[in-house]
């Protein structure tokens, strides 16, 4: 990195929220769109503009298994209960305004209803 101003021992964290929001990788970059991860038969795609786990040497050792517990976490939910909207609650994706390498959205209410299993 010859034109870069460099300091020894310094950490580098990758901007992952500019990775992710770059219209260059992402179409409707500011859009909520899970479907822009799936392939035209439904499967992941595996697109090297998606690091949700870091780069480089300080990147997850746990990524698989965050993975994998995620999937089976949110299957579970998905076969237990049915989601809706809070009637009357105003919803927005939108992150919160802050200097914080994580970007979340507002705290919102869901319905969780239990799904009758027989």
């Amino acid at each position: 990195m010859p034109d870069c101003l460099q300091f020894q021992g310094t950490i580098v964290v990758s901007a992952l929220y500019a990775i992710h929001h770059d219209p260059k990788n992402f179409k409707n970059h500011e859009i909520f769109n899970p479907e822009r991860f799936l392939g035209e038969a439904g499967n992941l795609i595996n697109n090297s503009k998606i690091v949700p786990f870091q780069t480089g040497r300080r990147q997850c050792l746990g990524e698989t298994l965050a993975e994998m517990s995620a999937f089976l976490g949110l299957v579970y939910l998905l076969q237990t209960f049915n989601f809706e909207k809070v009637p009357g609650f105003h919803y927005t994706l939108e992150p919160k305004e802050r200097e914080e390498v994580v970007h979340m959205p507002e705290p919102y209410k869901i319905l969780a209803i239990p799904r009758i299993h027989f």
